[in-house]
């Protein structure tokens, strides 16, 4: 039973050591994203010539692979949600918001319903008033 009990306790001393080490890990990718977060936000050189130059400066980057060019590229063009500096043909904007075309095709729809029903709700005012 002794034997039983010790190795009982070595799994469980073994299982605290892991959920430890996990944990450290998580913290420190969470502490790395932040970091990279900060990081991509205050660039000076972005802020001061804009998206194109940026992609311009990008492509220089010897050091990069032309995957990692490709990925800080594209969250160029993402920036942050409803202040993205970029606008592109395909897409437009509503309320802060950037679109898909799908979502520009349902938009449209649905102000064209409304602006219908504004109509109609103008004409029946006018109706009661010639009553």
């Amino acid at each position: 039973m002794a034997a039983k009990d010790e190795m009982r306790r070595k799994i469980q001393k073994n299982q605290s050591n892991l959920r430890k080490k996990k944990e450290e890990e998580r913290k420190k990718k969470e502490a790395l994203k932040v970091e990279t977060r900060k990081n991509t936000r205050k660039n000076p050189f972005h802020r001061k010539h804009g998206d194109d130059a940026e992609k311009k400066r990008i492509d220089s980057m010897a050091h990069l692979s032309n995957r990692e060019k490709r990925v800080k590229k594209r969250n160029i063009d993402a920036g942050t949600p409803g202040k993205s500096t970029t606008t592109s043909k395909k897409t437009t904007r509503v309320k802060g918001r950037k679109l898909s075309p799908y979502e520009m095709k349902k938009e449209a729809r649905l102000q064209a319903m409304r602006d219908r029903a504004r109509a109609k709700h103008k004409a029946w005012k006018e109706s009661r008033k010639k009553k």
